[in-house]
């Protein structure tokens, strides 16, 4: 049985993870390189931020699982 309250927390939280190249990696079982030359280039995939405007990319987790939804199934080229 689902727990109302614990499903908004997790949802709050999943919204606040921020995941780096290696950590959506992960997410979707592919390499880091995948990610960087094949992934994050693809117009549709989710804008990273960088914290100060330097440093590794970061790309939110809620988003990552969004586009992983729409693809599912699919691989980038």
């Amino acid at each position: 049985m689902s727990d109302p309250i614990l499903d908004k927390l997790d949802e709050r939280v999943t919204h606040a993870i921020w995941l780096d190249a290696a950590g959506v990696a992960a997410r979707i079982s592919e390499e880091r390189r995948y990610v960087l030359e094949r992934l994050a280039p693809l117009p549709d995939f989710p804008k990273p931020s960088r914290p100060g405007g330097f440093g590794q990319p970061r790309w939110k987790a809620s988003e990552v699982d969004e586009w992983m939804e729409k693809h599912r199934g699919k691989k980038a080229a």
